[in-house]
Parts: C-alpha cells; structure tokens; sequence
C-alpha cells in the first residue's frame, strides 16, 4: 500500500503474540464500544474469525484494532497469524495519529464526545503541517 508516495505497509514477522501488542495511547478515545456493538463484533469473530487485519507498528503498538485484539484475548487467542496484521513502516507519528484516527472515524458509530476529541488531536496534527491552517 502506498500513501503519499511512501510505502507504509510490510509483513516482516509470522506470527505475533498478542500478550506483546499494546495500544496506542490515542486509542484511549476510542476505547467504547457500546456492549451490543461489542458483544456483536465479539460473536462475529468468534464464528467467522478476524476479518480485518490489525494495523501495528514495527515495536508492536496497537493503531488499529484494539478492540479486535481485546476480543481475540477474550477468546483464549494466543497469536496473530500473518494474514491478521498490518506492519505500519516508515511513518512519522504524526501520521500514524492520522492513519489511527481517521480509520476510527470511517469505520465506527462514535459518541459526540469523540468525534470532538478526534477533531482536536487531527487539529493539532494539521497545524504542524504545510497548510494553511487559520
């Protein structure tokens, strides 16, 4: 996969041990699921396994995929198999907050209160940047 002209995605590892995965401190804003969506997510994986790789980064941090991690966990999943995740290379943090943020944004039902954080932590993001921000 390439964004921006850089590579970001690599597979270097079989197998990964979930115990050696933590999450991404801004994960802790999107940390609710609400317990019908969760219990939900936790009963699809349970019958059809994980569908959606996990996105990590090359020291084993959680950007994408938290919960499905917390749900293998639950279900006595002791690894990652190949085809289960997604090595993110090559970004700054910047853009691995932007990458973890967004993905948030496009996938989930989130409560007023985090989309107003996400806003905030991409405002911070965009500031940094070359655009003209006012």
């Amino acid at each position: 996969m390439v964004e921006d002209g850089k590579s970001i995605l690599i597979k270097s590892w079989k197998k990964i041990l979930i115990k050696d995965l933590k999450p991404h401190a801004l994960n802790q804003i999107f940390d609710y699921l609400p317990e019908k969506t969760y219990e939900a997510l936790k009963e699809d994986i349970k019958k059809r396994g994980l569908k959606i790789p996990i996105d990590i980064t090359e020291n084993k941090t959680i950007v994408c995929g938290c919960q499905r991690v917390k749900i293998l966990n639950e279900l006595g999943i002791k690894e990652l198999k190949e085809n289960q995740y997604r090595i993110l290379k090559d970004l700054t943090e910047d853009q691995i907050k932007e990458h973890l943020i967004k993905d948030n944004i496009l996938r989930r039902q989130l409560t007023p209160a985090q989309i107003v954080e996400a806003g905030k932590e991409l405002e911070k993001i965009y500031k940094k940047q070359d655009y003209s921000y006012q």
